[in-house]
């Protein structure tokens, strides 16, 4: 309540008095406010039901409202308003609690991120080529297994083969290392899709992509989506790795090269082939169950000199053109299957998407999504949200913002509008505050506003 006002009433209520230079209309108005009001302990209260409710006055209620809320455990509106009201009473006490509990730091900070999409699902396009474009991670650490903590893993994004190399470290000669040991078996892709861990953006990884040719593509920071695949084959690995061990977590390194085969030698939902079958051309793979129960499918080979050497030739080529016919056609094949997975998925993705209606500008502070948390150890006691950093750009589906002097790609989808603390007025809170949209209503028993 505005000081003079609330002076006045208390006057009035003591003495009868009334402030100097009052016409006979103040008087009447100042009566009829008065009436609402009584001195009970020698404080300003007014009657609520049965209870009765302390005037708080313009300055004091950042202090109530400090008490209410970030002393009270930073409650919801909801909750801080009953407290409130039950209490205290001061003009638009609603709105301004409202206000206040929004633009509380630390409710920001800690507020939960939102679960359901908030764009159409994008994905890459198809591309039937053997290792054209892989995505490639790190996962770990892990349970310490012969010095090695770490799983470096590539994915081909046609095939779905993978290819994998335990680690001891994280750093730039142990992981250029691996790269450079897979690339020994399988060759070079020509795209890479990658996070934008240290391991991959230092100098030395980036040099010996450049040797050999490789586009490194790094995805938006936050948004492990972007490569996906690697993700969810991290995430069938560890569930192989741990069904394979039993009890003993630390021989992970051990089966890791039997869990690979394993998942290489597995039809794909998404192509209807194994990525045994479209790295090899359409040949199965050969299980030690089938030396014995399934040996009629493989007749012993002759090696006398039964043809002469043209005979041989031929039957080569034919063998040859055979194979390619076939592979071709398990191309063909698979590629069509990849698309109309794609499209299925994409389908079932949309529509769940509850679109971003936030909009963002340049010069915006934004919070974005603390990622780290989930990875460090206690990081569930930091908080959800950091910041707030400026944003510098604005594309259609990601905001460029300036952290630590650095700019970096975030997806709207994991950052939010800062909202700056409001400052107070010691005559006029409420103004000063802020007002409630017009669709929220407050009761003082039941109240029905969302969480901010």
């Amino acid at each position: 309540m505005d000081p003079i006002e609330y002076d006045a009433i208390e006057n009035y209520l003591r003495s009868q008095s009334y402030p100097l230079g009052s016409n006979k209309n103040a008087k009447r108005v100042l009566r009829k406010k008065s009436s609402k009001y009584s001195i009970k302990s020698d404080q300003l209260v007014k009657l609520s039901g049965s209870t009765f409710l302390l005037i708080v006055k313009a300055n004091q209620v950042p202090d109530i409202l400090e008490e209410i809320h970030d002393k009270a455990g930073h409650q919801c509106s909801r909750y801080s308003n009953r407290i409130a009201s039950e209490r205290y009473y001061w003009p638009k006490m609603y709105s301004d609690i409202y206000t206040y509990v929004k633009n509380c730091v630390a409710c920001q900070k800690n507020q939960p991120s939102l679960k359901a999409p908030t764009m159409p699902l994008q994905p890459l396009p198809v591309i039937t080529k053997v290792w054209f474009r892989v995505g490639m991670d790190l996962t770990g650490p892990l349970i310490e297994s012969q010095g090695y903590l770490y799983i470096l893993t590539f994915i081909d994004h046609f095939t779905k083969w993978i290819e994998t190399r335990p680690l001891k470290s994280k750093n730039a000669k142990d992981v250029a290392t691996g790269i450079f040991s897979i690339y020994c078996r399988q060759g070079a892709p020509v795209q890479i899709i990658s996070d934008n861990g240290t391991e991959f953006t230092n100098n030395i990884s980036k040099t010996l992509q450049e040797i050999h040719g490789c586009k490194l593509i790094f995805s938006a920071p936050y948004h492990p989506q972007t490569n996906g695949l690697v993700e969810s084959t991290h995430k069938a690995m560890k569930g192989s790795l741990i069904r394979s061990m039993t009890d003993k977590r630390e021989d992970w390194s051990y089966y890791l090269e039997q869990v690979t085969y394993s998942i290489n030698i597995r039809p794909r939902e998404t192509t209807q082939y194994s990525a045994f079958e479209l790295v090899h051309g359409c040949r199965k793979p050969r299980l030690p169950i089938e030396a014995e129960s399934l040996s009629f499918l493989y007749p012993d080979v002759n090696f006398g000199n039964t043809s002469d050497e043209n005979d041989d030739n031929n039957d080569l080529d034919d063998l040859v053109q055979a194979m390619k016919r076939d592979q071709q056609e398990s191309f063909s094949h698979a590629g069509e299957n990849l698309i109309n997975s794609k499209k299925r998925m994409k389908r079932q993705y949309d529509k769940k998407v509850n679109p971003i209606t936030t909009q963002f500008a340049v010069d915006n502070d934004v919070l974005i999504e603390n990622m780290c948390r989930k990875k460090s150890k206690g990081g569930k006691l930091q908080d959800k949200w950091i910041g707030p950093y400026p944003i510098k750009e604005v594309s259609r589906s990601t905001v460029q913002v300036c952290k630590d002097k650095a700019l970096i790609r975030v997806k709207k989808a994991k950052a939010k509008l800062w909202r700056s603390t409001p400052n107070y007025d010691n005559t006029s809170p409420s103004k000063s505050i802020g007002k409630v949209p017009e669709n929220a209503s407050y009761r003082s028993r039941r109240m029905t506003r969302p969480h901010p």
